[in-house]
């Protein structure tokens, strides 16, 4: 949205389906470094030379709001995609309402080379495109456009297969700010709070929720406790 007085305008941008929210906030932390290193050295393997099979999916990526004193250790990264983020832009973060931290921007905007590495990815993005599950569906229903995948101008992939990473998983972003987490951070449930403004001084704020354990929660469901 661009709103405009005489030659002068600020813009705003809005999400599709997610209203004037406009940012993204997660973390990296080493876990989620690995699962994204795995699955984009399977995804650099001509398609029909590796096993049709991915060697991780997003059931595979442990919860990246929790984690160990350990993985603070190694780094945890609080991430924000801010996508109306540029060089002018400004953006800050609190735990538990502490002091405030801020961010750096991965990509400083002043003609350097593109960063490019699991280091200057988004998270939640990444998950985001990681599996599409449409790959494999499949029915009896009759129809063809409910079989598989149906790509752009209505054209079907009916191959009923594992499903797939769509297209490649980001190993860059323009919009991504991040700063490490204490290595000392409590064990305990904690909020982050982001604040990001744009260069036209239009801030608009989220709040996550994060835990520190000693040891991670089973990652998936303890089918011995009904045994």
């Amino acid at each position: 949205m661009v709103e405009f007085d005489g030659t002068d305008y600020r813009e705003r941008f809005f999400g599709t389906r997610l209203g004037d929210r406009g940012q993204w906030v997660d973390f990296s932390t080493p876990a989620f470094r690995n699962w994204h290193q795995t699955l984009n050295a399977w995804l650099r393997q001509p398609a029909g030379e590796r096993d049709p099979v991915p060697p991780v999916t997003t059931n595979d990526l442990p919860d990246t709001h929790v984690f160990t004193p350990e993985d603070l250790k190694k780094g945890v990264y609080a991430t924000v995609n801010f996508w109306q983020g540029s060089a002018g832009s400004r953006v800050v973060a609190t735990i538990d309402g502490g002091p405030e931290l801020l961010l750096e921007r991965t990509q400083q905007g002043v003609c350097e080379p593109i960063n490019v590495g699991v280091d200057y990815v988004d998270p939640f993005a990444a998950q985001r495109i990681a599996t599409v599950g449409r790959w494999a569906y499949a029915s009896r229903s009759g129809d063809d456009l409910t079989q598989g995948h149906v790509r752009g101008k209505g054209n079907v992939d009916g191959r009923v297969r594992p499903p797939q990473p769509y297209g490649e998983l980001p190993e860059k972003n323009h919009h991504l700010w991040r700063t490490r987490l204490a290595e000392d951070l409590a064990e305990g449930v904690h909020v982050l709070t982001v604040t990001s403004t744009d260069r036209n001084g239009q801030s608009g704020t989220d709040s996550t929720v994060f835990e520190v354990r000693a040891v991670l929660p089973l990652p998936h469901y303890p089918r011995e406790l009904w045994e």
